[in-house]
């Protein structure tokens, strides 16, 4: 019998890297589903919280920081990726300290 694969939600706004990631993870066997923002993810995680959420940093709307931040508790649940092409010593330790799990930079 197959394991069932892990679910990860990709949070980002640009449908290029979206895409791109979504179809990335689904081809190393993840479950991968996509959010626009950080308030659509919340509906998402309501329903069901992913294994994993890969999130952009800057977004209309709600933000990566603000989607770790809003997941509260839950945050210990999943383990939160945030991706950045503009990154700062000062969000990657808010990041941490709201409970993500790693602060990326986009190539």
């Amino acid at each position: 019998m197959a394991r069932p694969r892990a679910h990860v939600l990709v949070v980002e706004d640009d449908p290029a890297t979206r895409d791109g990631l979504t179809a990335l993870l689904e081809s190393w066997g993840y479950n991968a589903s996509a959010a626009t923002d950080g308030r659509a993810a919340i509906k998402v995680c309501a329903k069901e919280l992913p294994q994993a959420i890969v999130t952009d940093l800057m977004m209309p709307g709600m933000n990566g920081l603000e989607l770790v931040e809003a997941l509260g508790e839950r945050v210990q649940q999943v383990t939160v990726i945030v991706l950045t092409g503009q990154a700062t010593i000062e969000t990657a330790v808010q990041a941490i300290k709201l409970g993500a799990y790693d602060y990326l930079t986009k190539p």
